[in-house]
C-alpha cells in the first residue's frame, strides 16, 4: 500500500524532471521519433531488463482481531479465591478461577427430601412385589367378598320393583313439599303480633310517665307499623334502667324483639329462599313470595321425580353399568385366587429397579456436595462441554476427549485410559490426580462447568464487570471471559508418542463493496499491511452472502464482509484490534518485461522512452507502459528483449 503510493509519487516527481531536463539540455537532445536515435548521457546505474510478474492492489480497510470470545460461569455458588488476570494466555489445564464452594441450608434439606423420597418409593415398590407374590390374605378376600355381594345387591335392587317403604317414604316427601309451599308465608305471625303489644305497653307506660328523650329515638314510639330496629334494641337496652316505672315493659320488648328476630330467622332456614330485604315489611298482609313459591314447587317437583322414578323399571345402560360394575369386582375377586403372570413380575421388579437406582442417585449426590475448594480449568476440544463426567455414564465422543487431554497432560497413557468413548474407573483415577495436584477433593468426577473446553490457548479478557477475588458468586453468573487464540490439533499414535499441529485463530476481519466483489473469492492470496508497515500474506477463508447495506449518517455502497486468515499460522497479539490495510489483487501482469519507475524517460511529443546502452553509447527506445507495482513499470516494446542494459538515472 505504501510501497504503491510512493511508485506513483516518484514517477510523476521523474516525469517533472525530465520535462525539466529536455527544457535545459533541449540543444543537445534531437526529437526521438525513432528506436535507433542515440544521445551521450551520464549514467548514474544501469540495469539489465527482465521480465517479472507484476500486480496491483485494491485496498482495504481491516481489523485484525480474533473469534468471539466465551463466558466463564461457575456451575454451583461459592465464594471467588482466585481469577487469572486479563491478558494472561492459558495453556491446557490451566487454571481459569478457584472458588469456595459450600451448600445452603436449603439445598442440602432438599436433597435430604429427594433421598426420603426415593427411600419411600424403594420401600412401596418392594411391598408391590412382595404383595403381587404372597398369596390374598382373609381380609382381601373378605372385601373382595362384599364388593361383589354389594354389587350384586345394588343390580338386585335396580332390577326389583320399588317396596312399600320406598313408596311411602316418597308420598311423604311429596307431602312435606307442599305444607312448606302452603306455609311458608306466616311462620312470623305470632311472633310480629306479641312484639307489637309488647311495643304498644311500652308507648303507653311512656306516656305515663312523662316525656323521656331517649325513649322516642330510633322511631321506638308511637307504635306504628315500622319495624323495630337494631339501633332502637341497643337505645332500649342500654337505658332501661334509668327509668325503674319502665324496666319491666322494657325487658318485654326486648324478649319480645329476640323472638320476633328468632321467628324470622327460622322462617329463612325453612324456606332457604326467604328475601332479607322484606324482613322489615309487614308479613301479614302479603302473600308468599315468588322465590318461595317457586322453591317450595322445586322441592315438590323433585320428590315427585323420585317417587316416580321407584315405579319405573331400570334403563339398559344402568343394567348395563350394573353388570360391568359386577364383573368388574368379580375378576378382582378372582384375581386373588390366581398366581401373578410373568409379565406382572416383570414390571414390579422393573419398578423396584427403578425405585432403588433414583434412591442411589439421590444418596451420591448428596454424598458428592461439594463443601470446600473447586476450580475450573481449560482443555482442548472442539466439543463443549456439556454433561457431567463420572463413572456409568452414557457413552459419547466428549470421554474420548477429556482422555486425551488426560493422556497430553500426563495423568494416563494411551493403554491406561484407552482414549475411547467409555468413562471407565481408569478415567476417574486420572481425575482424581489431577484433582489431587489441584488441591481439590477426589471424586474422581468434574461436574458440568469445571471443565471448559475451547480449540486451544486462550487469553483472559477484560470487562469492569466481572466479579472481583472474595465476592460471592452464584451459578451461572459471569466470572470471565476468554479469547481463543489458537487450534491445537493433537494426535496420539499408537505407541502412545503424542504430536500437534498449531494454528493461529487471529484473522483480519475486512469488508469489499459488492461492486468489486469479482476481486475475491475464497482462497484468494492478499497482502496484509500491519500497523508498522511491515507485511504479511493472507489467504480469504469467508465472503459473506448476503450484502450489508449502510443506514443513516453511516450510508455507504453495500458491501460483503470477508475473514482473512495469516499464513504460515503466525500469532500476532501485539496488534489484537489493530486496524490495518488489506491488499486485494486489482491487476495482474505474468511474465512481462519491466523496469523500474526511475528508467522511464518522457518524451517531448507525448510518451515514454528508455535509455538502453548500445555499445560505447546509449540512445533512447520508445516504449508503451502497463501497469506499474512496488516501484516497476510494465513495458510494451517490439524492439526491446530481456537482457538490454537499461540506464537508471540517480
Amino acid at each position: 500500500m505504501t510501497k504503491f503510493r510512493l511508485g506513483i509519487s516518484l514517477l510523476f516527481l521523474l516525469i517533472f524532471l525530465g520535462l525539466l531536463g529536455f527544457i535545459f539540455n533541449r540543444e543537445n537532445l534531437p526529437l526521438f521519433s525513432t528506436a535507433t536515435d542515440s544521445v551521450s548521457t551520464t549514467q548514474s546505474g544501469t540495469i539489465l531488463l527482465q521480465r517479472k510478474d507484476l500486480q496491483t492492489y485494491e485496498e482495504l480497510d481491516g481489523i485484525l482481531d480474533y473469534a468471539s470470545s466465551v463466558q466463564i460461569k461457575p456451575s454451583m455458588n461459592g465464594v471467588l479465591t482466585h481469577i487469572a488476570p486479563e491478558g494472561t494466555e492459558l495453556d491446557r489445564g490451566s487454571v481459569i478461577f478457584r472458588s469456595y464452594r459450600s451448600m445452603s441450608e436449603s439445598s442440602t434439606l432438599t436433597l435430604s427430601q429427594q433421598i426420603a423420597s426415593a427411600d419411600a418409593s424403594v420401600a412401596q415398590a418392594e411391598l408391590g412385589l412382595e404383595n403381587l407374590k404372597a398369596p390374598a390374605t382373609v381380609a382381601q378376600i373378605a372385601s373382595a367378598d362384599a364388593s361383589v355381594a354389594q354389587a350384586e345387591l345394588g343390580l338386585e335392587n335396580l332390577k326389583a320393583p320399588a317396596t312399600a317403604a320406598q313408596t311411602a317414604s316418597a308420598d311423604a316427601s311429596v307431602g312435606q313439599s307442599e305444607i312448606n309451599k302452603t306455609t311458608a308465608g306466616f311462620t312470623v305471625d305470632t311472633a310480629k303480633v306479641a312484639l307489637r303489644i309488647s311495643r304498644d305497653a311500652f308507648c303507653d307506660r311512656a306516656n305515663e310517665i312523662g316525656p323521656r328523650e331517649w325513649i322516642y329515638k330510633d322511631e321506638i314510639c308511637p307504635s306504628t307499623n315500622v319495624s323495630l330496629t337494631e339501633n332502637a334494641f341497643n337505645t332500649i337496652q342500654n337505658n332501661m334502667f334509668l327509668e325503674s316505672q319502665m324496666v319491666v315493659v322494657s325487658n318485654d320488648v326486648l324478649i319480645k324483639y329476640k323472638s320476633y328476630q328468632s321467628a324470622l330467622n327460622s322462617v329463612k332456614s325453612a324456606t332457604e329462599s326467604l328475601n332479607l330485604a322484606k324482613l322489615n315489611r309487614d308479613v301479614l298482609k302479603e302473600s308468599p313470595s315468588v322465590a318461595q313459591l317457586e322453591q317450595a314447587e322445586k322441592s315438590l317437583k323433585s320428590a315427585k321425580e323420585q317417587r316416580a322414578l321407584l315405579d319405573e323399571k331400570p334403563t339398559n345402560t344402568q343394567l348395563a353399568q350394573a353388570s360391568a360394575s359386577l364383573v368388574s369386582v368379580k375378576a378382582q375377586r378372582k384375581a386373588l385366587d390366581d398366581l401373578p403372570s410373568a409379565s406382572e413380575l416383570a414390571q414390579k421388579t422393573a419398578s423396584l429397579n427403578s425405585a432403588q437406582i433414583s434412591l442411589k442417585t439421590a444418596l451420591a449426590n448428596y454424598a458428592e456436595l461439594v463443601t470446600g475448594p473447586s476450580a475450573t480449568i481449560l482443555l482442548f476440544g472442539d466439543l463443549p462441554a456439556w454433561r457431567d463426567f463420572k463413572e456409568g455414564m452414557n457413552p459419547g465422543l466428549d470421554i474420548e476427549q477429556i482422555e486425551r487431554n488426560l493422556v497430553v497432560l500426563g495423568y494416563g497413557s494411551k493403554q491406561s485410559l484407552g482414549i475411547d468413548l467409555v468413562f471407565d474407573s481408569n478415567t476417574a483415577e486420572a481425575i482424581k490426580s489431577i484433582q489431587f495436584d489441584l488441591g481439590l477433593k477426589k471424586t474422581g468426577h468434574i461436574r458440568f462447568g469445571d471443565a471448559i473446553f475451547l480449540p486451544g490457548k486462550a487469553v483472559v479478557e477484560y470487562s469492569a464487570s466481572f466479579p472481583d477475588v472474595g465476592t460471592t458468586i452464584t451459578a451461572g453468573t459471569v466470572i470471565t471471559s476468554l479469547i481463543p487464540t489458537e487450534n491445537t490439533q493433537t494426535r496420539i499414535d499408537k505407541d502412545g508418542k503424542i504430536s500437534s499441529k498449531t494454528d493461529s485463530l487471529q484473522r483480519v476481519e475486512t469488508s469489499i463493496t459488492v461492486s468489486n466483489q469479482e476481486l475475491v473469492t475464497i482462497g484468494s492470496k492478499v497482502k496484509i499491511e500491519l500497523p508498522d508497515e511491515s507485511e504479511v500474506q493472507g489467504t480469504v477463508e469467508t465472503i459473506g452472502t448476503t450484502a450489508v447495506i449502510p443506514t443513516g449518517n453511516q450510508a455507504n455502497d453495500p458491501y460483503l464482509e470477508i475473514s482473512v486468515a495469516i499464513d504460515g499460522g503466525i500469532s500476532l497479539p501485539q496488534w489484537t484490534g489493530a486496524p490495518v490495510a488489506v491488499g486485494v489483487t486489482k491487476q495482474f501482469a505474468k511474465n512481462v518485461l519491466a523496469v523500474p519507475v526511475m528508467s522511464l524517460v518522457a518524451l517531448l511529443e507525448g510518451g515514454y522512452a528508455v535509455e538502453v546502452i548500445d555499445g560505447g553509447s546509449t540512445k533512447l527506445v520508445p516504449v508503451e507502459i502497463g501497469i506499474y507495482s512496488d516501484g516497476w513499470v510494465e513495458l510494451k516494446s517490439s524492439v526491446l528483449k530481456p537482457g538490454f542494459e537499461i540506464v537508471v538515472p540517480q
